[in-house]
């Protein structure tokens, strides 16, 4: 055989096999020349990965199959392959290590050619009737021993993995859990707020629990609000919310603007603060109306919380309430967010809240201590007895049936309300019952998972390919929209709508069926219908539901991008879905919904191998890759390095596309990374690189950035004379007016933020009253602005110009605020920051232990998310506190972690090392009276603060050289001193003035105004 038309083959089958790992996401781990071994459940599991392998190894050999058809003809040979899986845990980390690879090689080795050959714990794991076997008997392997071995013969049609299911079958066996929510619903009526989590896996009867409850307890209830969670909207913000609002108030998606503002106006009318909900409800329903004011997202969104838990607490005064918030585990981030604020709100409040979520799906919920956790088990033999009994009423099954069905259901009651029914309609469909052999239906037509009973039901249900339609759009849809996807007139489609509804495959929701909308009775029966279609069909449809949302329903699309997005990917017209998936990720960006905002844009980039046009391709990625990294660094911070990878690419795009309108977001998310972390000689390149680029630019807004971050930069270095000039020209340029400008360039008010940078810098330079101006400025812009994040960076790094200042009892008394904000928006950065100057002040104020722990809390927090920036300070005020309390030994630890860091790392922060060395000399001086050393730490202090030119840092130099009694240059200190005293012009009262004042023996100036 020519090797070069072997390697031809090879290539290929690599090839071939790659794609259909890659489509059934699977990871290819290994090549090995004329073999390869692929890993399941690795990165990223699935529920279905040991049926989603075996399925890869069928498609492979079937794919190979057809390929030897080219090969034959063109080189006169074909492949034959092997396919061996095995399942079992293993250790992932450079290398997979545990037995399960072995054994798969092991059993490809022993396999037949073209097949696909498993081990019986690979076959207990896929779900019973997915497949036909070969009992191949047990094999003797090589370094393993005997196994007993399958062949995987086919995979067996219309195979559909469990999933959740509402149903209405007969409550049988939750009497305990019944009572226990009977109790809790006791001490809501006595005033005592509830919260409980109903969790369990799919089908065990979460839905059916509640729906009990609220109709034994529901009309003691002055209130009974709903919010259900949507796998197709896990990343739309507030979309239980929206959902509730718009079912509430009757608002239909063919009511004009004005109508549905109308509607809208109307429910909320009762409600006390009904005035101030409707822009921000209205907004949240894609309802135009203009805001009476700028309002940042963060802060709407915070508003939007305050209003609806509001709203919850209004009804709670009318009377016990009722909140159920069915299937969690598909609720998006911004509104576990608002259950999470909500919960601790209604401890004294008669509401019930009450949750419902898959068993491992929402362990944020199940973490919390203080919910009741009602986790459902499966039934007892005798309770699947009773439920069959129920669901079959005066009809009387064999034994031998029910035995089966009680087998097979293995005590899911919804495996067994379904197996039943299935049974059920056997009998009834057929002329006579002895014409029927139940048992022969059962084992043909019900296999072992609930996939044959639901796609059995969707099969036959007349109306069917009405079903499938509607699965199409999801699990809730609404008549107008269906209508336009059918071929069909209203009053037939109406006819079959009513008889799914009777079919109990679906629920109305409204009286007037036209304007009603519907929801399938659980995701599995939609998702039965969905696959039922052909991949063709599928695509077809998708195509069509995306069409008219774009072009008929305009404002749907525009208030939900990402269900376009979703329409349009699965019709694989991808270049339309990645501009919805990007402008999804935008529009939940706006909104502050960052965690939803991620998900889109992630979605937005798988696509892009999917897309031909290279300008396109790069040009979009470009902008999802920039608008990720801006969300990550809003959830995780700024040193995230998801942020850092996101801002990288972007970067590497826009340098090779000649995109330079796009350079300054990626670039300042690259500088923002580098600066925090402290990787300040990558932050000055590229600090200097935004100043190339904004010299291009017509917008003065660019150059504001760029100085920015040379500024901030600078100022890190130690350099505060040309940090200060930066800054100065960064403030020349401001505009208030282009805060939303800011904010998309760079994620954050440089208005603000420069002033706050500036302050530090003029206290360095000799200016600690215009320092503290200059912080108050940026305070009074945060107060116009009300954005938090400026409100949070203006507290903490206010704190810090009082620090410098020495002034312990102002940070004492602004810190907690600094500490409050912080920690409310999880502003990571700040609340380290904000902690360690608390901690400061407490010590230096009598309240050292408590003090001590705030600092190192805060240093830990630092470290943890990787920004380093600023350690040597933190580090330095740790040392400062030990020695203002005589802890000599833990100052001086602190102290050598500070030098290491300044002596090892050439561009970490210097803007603290004047300091460092000063307080050595305090702790040499003041421990052992060794003026020797003490003098030695003070001068190459000075010698620092000398060439940084900071005149602040060099006066509580000399302050402390003067305290050197025995020192034989004691006299030329304290000229130096006094020299360096008569030049200042401002901060006569602040604690470095008057001590330097003391020393030098010059009498104190008149305090300045601060």
């Amino acid at each position: 055989m020519d090797p070069e038309d072997l390697r031809y083959g090879l290539a290929n089958f690599h090839r071939i096999s790659k794609e259909i790992i890659d489509r059934y996401e699977g990871y290819y781990a290994q090549y090995m020349g004329d073999g390869f071994m692929a890993y399941f459940s690795y990165p990223e599991a699935h529920e279905d990965d040991v049926y989603r392998a075996v399925l890869t190894g069928l498609q492979i050999v079937e794919a190979i199959l057809r390929f030897n058809v080219e090969l034959k003809q063109q080189y006169g040979f074909e492949l034959q392959l092997r396919v061996g899986v095995n399942t079992g845990q293993v250790v992932v980390d450079e290398f997979v290590v545990g037995d399960p690879p072995n054994v798969a090689a092991r059993v490809q080795a022993a396999g037949i050619p073209n097949a696909v050959v498993i081990t019986e714990i690979t076959k207990q794991l896929l779900p019973p009737g997915a497949f036909d076997y070969e009992d191949l008997g047990t094999r003797e392997l090589k370094n393993v021993g005997p196994l007993r071995l399958f062949r995987v013969l086919d995979r067996l049609d219309r195979h559909e993995l469990a999933a959740d299911l509402r149903v209405d079958r007969p409550l049988i066996g939750r009497k305990k859990q019944l009572d226990l929510l009977s109790e809790h619903w006791e001490h809501v009526k006595e005033g005592s707020g509830q919260a409980v989590i109903v969790s369990g896996e799919p089908g065990i009867g979460k839905t059916k629990l509640v729906q009990r409850f609220e109709a034994l307890f529901g009309t003691q209830a002055a209130a009974c609000l709903r919010f259900n969670g949507s796998p197709f909207h896990r990343n739309t913000m507030l979309y239980p919310v929206i959902e509730n609002f718009q079912l509430a108030a009757r608002i239909l998606p063919a009511d004009s603007d004005d109508k549905k503002l109308a509607k809208l106006q109307a429910f909320l009318e009762p409600f006390i603060n009904a005035a101030e909900m409707l822009p921000l409800v209205s907004r949240l329903l894609a309802i135009p109306r203009q805001l009476p004011h700028y309002v940042s997202p963060e802060r709407l969104l915070q508003q939007t919380f305050n209003g609806l838990i509001e709203i919850v607490l209004q009804y709670a005064n009318r009377g016990p309430t009722l909140l159920v918030f069915e299937d969690c585990h598909w609720f998006d981030a911004t509104s576990l967010s608002l259950i999470d604020r909500l919960i601790p709100l209604v401890g004294n409040e008669p509401v019930l809240l009450l949750f419902t979520t898959r068993s491992s799906l929402t362990p944020q919920l199940q973490e919390k201590h203080y919910l009741t956790q009602i986790a459902l088990p499966r039934l007892r033999s005798n309770e699947v007895g009773d439920l069959i009994q129920a669901i079959a009423g005066d009809k009387i099954l064999p034994r031998q049936i029910s035995t089966k069905i009680a087998a097979k259901a293995n005590g899911m009651p919804l495996y067994v309300e379904e197996l039943t029914k299935m049974v059920l309609d056997e009998n009834v469909s057929k002329s006579t019952a002895d014409s029927i052999d139940l048992m022969t239906a059962l084992d043909s037509a019900i296999p072992l998972t609930l996939r044959d009973p639901l796609t059995s039901r969707v099969d036959r249900v007349k109306g069917r390919r009405v079903l499938q339609l509607a699965a199409i759009l999801g699990r809730t849809f609404d008549f107008e929209l269906l209508l336009s996807a059918t071929s069909l007139d209203a009053d037939v489609l109406a006819r079959e709508l009513l008889h799914l509804v009777d079919a109990e495959l679906l629920y109305q929701k409204g009286p007037l069926l036209r304007s009603a909308f519907f929801e399938f009775k659980h995701a599995l029966i939609r998702d039965a219908a969905y696959e039922l279609l052909t991949k063709a069909e599928r695509e077809s449809y998708h195509r069509k539901v995306g069409q008219l949302l774009e072009e008929k329903f305009s404002e749907r699309a525009k208030a939900q991008p990402e269900v376009v997005a979703y329409h349009y990917t699965q019709a694989r017209i991808y270049e339309k879905a990645l501009h919805y998936w990007y402008e999804a990720g935008k529009q939940s960006a706006d909104r502050s919904a960052h965690n939803e905002a991620v998900g889109h844009l992630n979605q937005g980039l798988k696509l892009l191998p999917s897309i031909d046009d290279s300008t396109l391709r790069t040009k979009s990625e470009l902008l999802l890759q920039t608008s990720l990294g801006n969300s990550l660094r809003a959830i995780k911070g700024w040193s995230n390095e998801g942020a850092k990878q996101a801002y990288m690419r972007a970067f590497q795009l826009c340098e090779e596309g000649g995109f330079d309108e796009h350079t300054v977001p990626a670039v300042f998310g690259l500088f923002s990374w580098n600066f925090v972390r402290s990787f300040l000689g990558e932050a000055r390149a590229l600090a200097e690189h935004l100043l190339k680029t904004a010299a291009h630019m017509n917008d003065p807004a660019y150059k504001v950035i760029a100085h920015q971050a040379l500024g901030f930069t600078l100022f890190a270095q130690g350099n505060f004379t040309a940090a200060h000039e930066s800054l100065e020209c960064s403030m020349s340029l401001c505009e208030n007016s282009k805060t939303a400008l800011y904010f998309h360039l760079s994620g954050q008010d440089p208005c603000v933020h420069v002033r706050l940078y500036n302050g530090m810098a003029l206290w360095q330079l000799g200016y600690p009253d215009r320092a503290l101006q200059m912080c108050a400025d940026a305070s009074a812009l945060v107060d116009t602005s009300h954005h938090p994040f400026s409100e949070a960076m203006a507290r903490t790094v206010g704190l810090r110009v009082h620090q410098f200042r020495g002034d312990a009892a102002a940070v004492a008394k602004q810190a907690d605020s600094a500490v409050a904000i912080s920690e409310a928006h999880e502003f990571v950065h700040y609340l380290a920051m904000s902690l360690i100057l608390r901690g400061w002040a407490l010590a230096n104020l009598g309240e050292f232990e408590k003090g001590i722990v705030d600092m190192q809390n805060g240093l830990e927090k630092q470290r943890g998310g990787g920004a380093l920036l600023y350690e040597t300070y933190a580090l330095g005020l740790l040392a400062d506190a030990c020695v203002t309390n005589g802890r000599y030994g833990q100052a001086l630890d602190f102290l050598s972690q500070a030098e290491k860091r300044l002596e090892s790392e050439s561009n970490s922060d210097r803007f603290y090392a004047s300091e460092i060395y000063r307080l050595f000399g305090e702790v040499y001086l003041r421990s052992d009276n060794d003026v020797t050393r003490a003098e030695q730490c003070i001068l190459k202090g000075l010698a620092i603060a000398r060439e940084q030119r900071s005149r602040s840092s060099q006066l509580r130099l000399l302050s402390s050289a003067c305290d050197l009694d025995r020192s034989p240059h004691i006299d030329s200190y304290r000229r130096q001193l006094a020299e360096l005293y008569m030049s200042f012009r401002e901060g006569f009262g602040t604690a470095d003035l008057v001590k330097a004042s003391e020393r030098c023996g010059i009498p104190a100036a008149a305090p300045s105004r601060a």
